[in-house]
């Protein structure tokens, strides 16, 4: 193995090491409720948004297993169809983007000239969305550049989302299983692939 591809490896390692230590801190500090009580288990999702500096902030989070059977699908849209943890948290970040863009539009019309020009670049470091400067007429917004959207989950998606031809079947633990006093201890991780081959996509 070549050094060049050592470091590259430790790296990823490191920064997947980051990324779940930021989530599983993050949905630590979340009061009990809702939580999995007991012998429940529940998969963990979640978004992050790096910035140039590579700071993380977890924007988004979602928990579950779950979705309705196809005899309850309602069409009016009143019930929620999936609760699996990668669709809540997505949601969440839908959510997270709508309130950006909103504070945005609140910010730069309050800073817009009353001569009818161009807007104003409203210049916050903090955000990660912008005005589109090739859309600025039509409203459209875009991530800043340096700026990263990142997905974690503790166990890989199922269904249609699977990776089950790419990568052969994954053993879970619950995590803290030696340590039954872990708030953690719920949540399923996934172990190496039974034929030793590099995950993608898990962070």
């Amino acid at each position: 193995m070549s050094m060049a591809s050592s470091v590259s490896s430790s790296e990823e390692t490191s920064w997947g090491k980051r990324v779940s230590e930021k989530v599983l801190s993050f949905y630590t500090s979340l009061p009990k409720k809702g939580k999995p009580q007991g012998r429940e288990v529940t998969v963990l999702a979640a978004f992050l948004l790096s910035s140039p500096s590579n700071d993380l902030k977890v924007v988004a989070l979602g928990t579950g297993t779950k979705c309705i059977g196809r005899s309850l699908l309602r069409p009016y849209g009143d019930v929620v169809h999936d609760s699996h943890a990668e669709v809540i948290a997505r949601r969440a970040l839908m959510r997270f983007f709508y309130t950006q863009i909103q504070h945005l539009t609140e910010t730069s019309s309050k800073h817009a000239p009353s001569n009818g020009s161009k807007r104003l670049k409203i210049d916050d470091g903090n955000l990660a969305f912008e005005l589109d400067p090739q859309c600025l007429n039509k409203g459209k917004y875009t991530m800043r550049k340096g700026w990263k959207l990142h997905m974690y989950i503790s166990q890989l998606p199922c269904g249609d989302a699977s990776l089950s031809s790419v990568v052969s079947p994954l053993e879970t633990v619950p995590l803290g299983e030696s340590d039954s006093h872990s708030p953690l201890g719920k949540i399923l991780l996934p172990l190496v692939p039974v034929d030793g081959s590099k995950q993608k996509g898990m962070v």
